[in-house]
Parts: C-alpha cells; sequence; structure tokens
C-alpha cells in the first residue's frame, strides 16, 4: 500500500530461502534478512512506500506468507500462501476455453464467498455446483492472454479470491492451458468423411465440396475426381479464439493411409 515501510516474509519448510523468485527476479537480489530454527527458513523482504503488485514463487515448495506495512498511526499486515493444484481439483482445457474446479471449503477457509472469486476480468465470475467452484475461462475474454511458445499456444488467466473494497488477493490460482499449434489429419476418398477429428486439443475439420464456393459438401463415398479434375477441400478449426489461422503444412494422396512409393505430393513445406 501507498504511503507505508512495506514488507513481506515469507516462510519455508526447508533449510535454506533459496529457489524464491521475486517479480521476476531471485529473492536474493533485495538483499532479504534470513532467519532459521527448527527446519524452517524466513526471509524479510522491504518493498518500499508505494503501492503496487507483486509476484512471489517457488517452483516446488509450499510455504507462508506475511504481508505487512508500518507507520507512525496505523500499520496493516495479513498472511497469505501459495495454492497448487490438489487432487481434488481439476483443469480441463477444452477447443476454446479453460476450465477449472476446486473445493468451496478452499473460498471459506479463506473467509471469502463465492462472489469475491473471479478471474483477471473481475466481472467474470466464478459458479458453484454442489460442493464445487466451477471457473471458466474462455480464450478469447475475461482477461485470458495468448502467447505462442515453440509448438504450443500458451493461454494464461489467474483466478482471484479479493477482500471487498481492498486490492487484498487471499486466493492467487494461475490457470494455464498449453495448445499444440501443429496437427496431423488424414482424409480417405472412400471412406465416409467424420465430421470433426478431435487431435490434440483443438477441434479440426476436414470436408469435401463440389465446387470452390464451399457451399455444396460431398456426401455420397466414394468420391470420384478425373485426373484432370480438382478437389476442394476445408479445413476449419474450432475455438473461441478468433486470432487462430490455418496452415497446411504438408498435403499428399496415397492409395493406403501409409506414405510410399505412390505418395503424391499436393502441398510441401507451406
Amino acid at each position: 500500500m501507498s504511503n507505508y515501510y512495506n514488507y513481506i516474509e515469507v516462510i519455508v519448510h526447508q533449510p535454506d530461502i533459496s529457489g524464491f523468485t521475486l517479480d521476476g527476479q531471485t529473492l536474493e537480489r533485495f538483499s532479504p534478512i534470513e532467519r532459521k530454527a527448527f527446519g524452517f527458513a524466513a526471509a524479510q523482504v522491504f518493498l518500499g512506500r508505494s503501492g503496487g503488485r507483486h509476484v512471489i514463487s517457488h517452483e516446488s515448495a509450499p510455504f507462508g506468507l506475511y504481508v505487512y506495512g508500518i507507520e507512525q498511526l496505523v500499520s496493516y499486515g495479513y498472511t497469505i500462501r501459495n495454492h497448487g493444484v490438489r487432487p481434488e481439483e481439476s483443469l480441463k482445457c477444452s477447443s476454446d476455453a479453460a476450465e477449472y474446479r476446486f473445493p468451496m471449503t478452499l473460498v471459506t477457509s479463506a473467509s471469502l464467498t463465492i462472489d469475491d472469486v473471479h478471474l483477471a476480468d473481475r466481472t467474470c465470475k466464478a459458479q458453484t455446483e454442489g460442493r464445487w467452484v466451477v471457473v471458466r475461462a474462455p480464450f478469447n475474454t475475461c482477461g485470458t492472454t495468448a502467447l505462442v511458445e515453440g509448438n504450443k499456444i500458451v493461454y494464461s488467466n489467474t483466478v482471484y479470491g479479493t477482500v471487498p473494497d481492498t486490492p487484498i488477493h487471499r486466493l492467487e490460482i494461475p490457470l494455464k492451458c498449453e495448445m499444440t499449434a501443429n496437427e496431423t489429419l488424414s482424409l480417405d476418398f472412400r471412406p465416409a468423411v467424420k465430421g470433426v477429428v478431435g487431435l490434440g486439443h483443438y477441434k479440426v475439420s476436414l470436408h469435401f465440396y463440389h465446387s470452390d464456393a464451399f457451399e455444396d459438401p460431398v456426401t455420397e463415398f466414394p468420391h470420384e475426381v478425373d485426373l484432370s479434375g480438382r478437389l476442394y477441400i476445408e479445413f476449419v478449426v474450432e475455438s473461441g479464439d478468433p486470432n487462430l489461422q490455418i496452415t497446411a503444412d504438408t498435403c499428399y494422396s496415397s492409395p493406403t493411409q501409409i506414405p510410399g512409393s505412390n505418395t503424391y505430393t499436393i502441398i510441401k513445406d507451406r
């Protein structure tokens, strides 16, 4: 908070305080005051007098955190703990959204109500299903961000449990869905074509059409085309993310589903 001497105190059940990052930097960069006792390690870090938001994390160790600010007349302080997915919790990544479920006891133990649980966009609230809290994060709304990392598209959002009328988050649970960016699909001339082929996380469809208008799909098989004729094939990816595009990397025809000497390349290296 602004105009306070702000501190955090990190407590972890291990011999030392190593492995922590604060705002993307190692905790040691902030010159912490360290203490050790009874198998626990603690570190006090001064955050300055300006208000703001900070992120502290550890790759594997659970830890406790005490946040406080000191001034002459009024001071503040509260505790918070880090959170990881436990067996009774689940995160499902569909073609257009992430759905996270966790026990309602996690909310009540933080002295919060279901109305206090939301995503990065505070208007996207959680719902209850019996004793469960359900949060749905669409890939194109609710503050979800998309980042391309190698052969993956990573969608990220965060579940917050916020104390009403304050900036304090008693729950802060990062969500992440990693979607593969490359798919391999096959389409046979003779068997009936299935409408949707689900490979990986995205739903990708292939359809034959009679013309380049792509309004008259082929529904009867086998579908025969003269050697001098044309094939009109539509690729479609079903997702709530409007920024996705399809690139056909490789396309070939073959008498069997196993490429061999009779394989004829139609598209190569895009």
